[in-house]
């Protein structure tokens, strides 16, 4: 079972002769159907004194969608011996709960209790409340041609996760929401809770239960003379316009004709150029990409 943590910020309020606690959890947080996610709590004494009796901390999480007050897992209350766990002035002591269900979107409290003697024996308690999301399914569209895009803004939490043919593998990871994909195929995506930087979405994250829409993406890439040539043109078919991409960084020339031999468009390109074919026809047309006088690549395009 996939575990992820989320981590609670614990922030001090000075009172004279005592230490409260309060908890400020990030907003949202985030939870995924069906998975279980460790949260560390933070406990910051601020008395003005180094802490040197035994103390302990006690939290418990509880679901309060409904304005009820549910718990989500038993009270997890740890024991500290000052002479091993001593947290001075200004010092913090975590808490971890193991195995937190955020089952879907749901509003929880976070409930903390210090206690311990200095200078006198209390026990301080704090409750605050915030908000558990999911991660929400996305929507894509092919815009600009050739390239797979979401139609809302992406939460700034998430990355969009780009799958190609229904297969769990992720074909790519984008903060954006836009991937212009290299191979033919189908696109879905999925929305991805990137909480640890450098790390494989596959095996942390919280990542939404269900796939967008999915969106045909067709490239041609040119083969001449047996060697790949590094020229993509897509979609084929084409719709309202036609992208030319190399990885060439040199002038080239593109001839685009019909079937007679009659020239419709041409132009001279330098890596990536864009063809407006809205008006043309529906029917068969002949793309010829050249090097000077020499033809390097060569495409039969419908419409």
């Amino acid at each position: 079972m996939k575990k992820i943590i989320l981590t609670l910020i614990s922030l001090p309020i000075l009172s004279t002769g005592f230490a409260q606690v309060t908890v400020t959890p990030p907003v949202p947080a985030y939870g995924c159907p069906f998975k279980t996610h460790d949260v560390s709590i933070g406990a910051k004494n601020n008395t003005g004194l180094p802490l040197t009796t035994p103390y302990s901390i006690a939290v418990t999480l509880y679901d309060t969608t409904g304005g009820g007050q549910i718990p989500l897992a038993p009270t997890n209350t740890q024991n500290f011996s000052a002479a091993v766990d001593n947290v001075p002035n200004g010092g913090t002591k975590t808490v971890t709960i193991p195995a937190i269900p955020f089952q879907g979107a749901m509003t929880c409290s976070v409930a903390v209790v210090l206690t311990y003697s200095l200078p006198v024996s209390g026990t301080y308690p704090l409750a605050v409340n915030y908000v558990v999301k999911t991660p929400p399914m996305l929507n894509i569209q092919e815009s600009p041609v050739g390239t797979v895009s979401l139609t809302t803004a992406l939460d700034p939490a998430y990355s969009a996760l780009f799958y190609l043919n229904g297969s769990s593998s992720v074909t790519n990871t984008s903060t954006t929401g836009s991937y212009t994909p290299a191979v033919s195929g189908t696109y879905t995506a999925k929305a991805y809770e990137a909480y640890k930087v450098n790390t494989v979405p596959s095996t942390v994250g919280c990542v939404s239960s269900m796939s967008s829409n999915s969106i045909p993406i067709s490239v041609t890439t040119a083969i001449i003379d047996g060697q790949n040539v590094n020229v993509s043109v897509y979609p084929n078919p084409m719709t309202s316009s036609l992208m030319i991409s190399t990885g060439i960084s040199y002038k080239l020339t593109y001839e685009l004709s019909d079937m007679n031999g009659a020239l419709l468009r041409n132009a001279d390109f330098t890596s990536v150029t864009t063809v407006n074919v809205e008006n043309l026809k529906a029917g068969t047309y002949v793309l010829v990409v050249k090097d000077n006088d020499s033809k390097i690549a060569y495409y039969k395009l419908v419409k």
